[in-house]
């Protein structure tokens, strides 16, 4: 809530921005220190928890990261639920008895695009 101006605007219950504002009062954090946090101005966190703004799938993480809760908790209000939220994946090990030298020209194709999605969507 911004010092000595009253909110003109509330999100609707259950939405991202009522959410998203229960978590940072309940953290006792102000919308600019939510701001500071994730790299906004704190007018953009004002239009989230207003409704007037939906925020990116990367921002979304930001903002969980910021809060200490799962991005998934925050992109359901959104309806922006992705593969990697549901089938979470260590970077860091590759599933074995694959390699892309064995792959077909089909799932090669499906798997550039898959890669498109991920480069354009902010992922």
């Amino acid at each position: 809530m911004q010092r000595g101006k009253k909110r003109s605007k509330q999100a609707a219950p259950g939405s991202f921005g009522e959410i998203l504002r229960q978590l940072r009062e309940s953290q006792q954090l102000t919308v600019s220190d939510l701001a500071d946090k994730v790299g906004v101005k704190r007018s953009y966190i004002t239009m989230l928890e207003e409704g007037d703004r939906k925020p990116s799938p990367k921002l979304i993480r930001n903002l969980a990261g910021a809060l200490d809760v799962l991005p998934l908790y925050l992109k359901l209000t959104t309806g922006q639920v992705e593969f990697w939220d549901l089938y979470p994946v260590d970077i860091d090990q590759a599933p074995s008895g694959y390699s892309l030298s064995d792959i077909s020209k089909e799932e090669e194709a499906k798997l550039l695009w898959f890669l498109h999605y991920l480069r354009t969507a902010g992922v």
